[in-house]
């Protein structure tokens, strides 16, 4: 894989095919992203955005700043046996085919057949740990 030369920072594809991006800031350590890109563009933004402080003298270090926005906290609830597993097949069947995480449809077919006549008629409302 070649690599492309930056002017500032660097984007990284991982094993998991997500990217993560890094740069050395003006306290000379470096910084990473706190979460992987789904793409190089989305990695590069964050890169352009933490150039663009850097610029405007109104960089801080990442893990000293308040998040700019919070995600609402979701109301706690109970997470049951069968909700996770509903969730779960549905998150799988919504991936992209090329994901390696993605269920092939003849698997999906016998996942919803476990889950409807095995799992959900016993387990449903079963706790799950925490």
């Amino acid at each position: 894989m070649t690599q492309r030369r930056r002017g500032f920072g660097r984007v990284r594809q991982e094993r998991s095919g997500r990217f993560s991006a890094g740069y050395v800031g003006p306290d000379l350590r470096l910084h990473r992203a706190a979460e992987t890109f789904p793409t190089r563009m989305d990695a590069e933004g964050w890169l352009a955005a933490e150039r663009r402080l850097i610029d405007l003298d109104q960089w801080i270090p990442p893990v000293k700043r308040r998040p700019v926005y919070a995600e609402p906290e979701p109301e706690p609830r109970e997470l049951t046996v069968g909700s996770y597993a509903t969730s779960w097949l549905a998150d799988r069947c919504e991936r992209d085919p090329r994901d390696p995480q993605a269920l092939r449809p003849s698997s999906v077919k016998d996942y919803q057949l476990l889950l409807a006549n095995h799992i959900i008629p016993g387990w449903a409302r079963s706790r799950c740990p925490s």
